[in-house]
């Protein structure tokens, strides 16, 4: 990864910690867009403190739904990384994922909180932590309710990799 790269990284981090919301949410989609790209980009923004700093935005009660989506399809993405696993996991993640999941009424953020649980379950540990963030009823309620075909395949794979009992 170039200089120029790097700077850009670290800039978009900086940047997350003291915006404005449309600064924050064109911030985090310019992460999404440009840094997830790559191993090289994915692994400086974790070295950088990246993913504590979007869990932060994420857990603010007062995020505006656009953010909230576009934070859940990053880590989405990003916990397609094992590394980026851990470190949402170690930064409690998995608890504030889950909380958001559990109290949302946006179909598109419960999918999208569905889909970032499915690939945070890849990583055993992380299993455990699912479960003891209790996801399983919230997961049975939108199965049973939802209409749309891409819901139910997505709570469908989340099921599939989340045993959803500790017997």
């Amino acid at each position: 990864m170039d200089q120029k790269a790097r700077k850009t990284i670290q800039k978009l981090i900086l940047k997350l910690d003291n915006s404005s919301e449309k600064e924050t949410f064109n911030c985090l989609v310019e992460i999404r867009k440009k840094v997830l790209k790559t191993k090289e980009g994915i692994s400086y923004l974790l070295k950088n403190g990246g993913i504590p700093k979007i869990l932060q935005i994420l857990q603010k009660s007062d995020t505006d739904s656009k953010s909230v989506d576009v934070i859940l399809s990053t880590l989405g993405n990003l916990c397609m990384d094992n590394d980026a696993r851990n470190m949402v996991r170690r930064s409690s993640g998995i608890e504030i994922i889950a909380h958001v999941f559990a109290e949302s009424k946006t179909e598109s953020i419960q999918n999208r909180c569905s889909r970032t649980l499915a690939n945070l379950a890849l990583t055993k540990e992380n299993i455990v932590t699912i479960l003891k963030a209790d996801v399983a009823e919230t997961l049975g309620k939108l199965l049973e309710s939802t209409k749309t075909k891409e819901n139910i395949l997505t709570y469908s794979r989340t099921v599939s990799r989340i045993p959803l009992s500790n017997k």
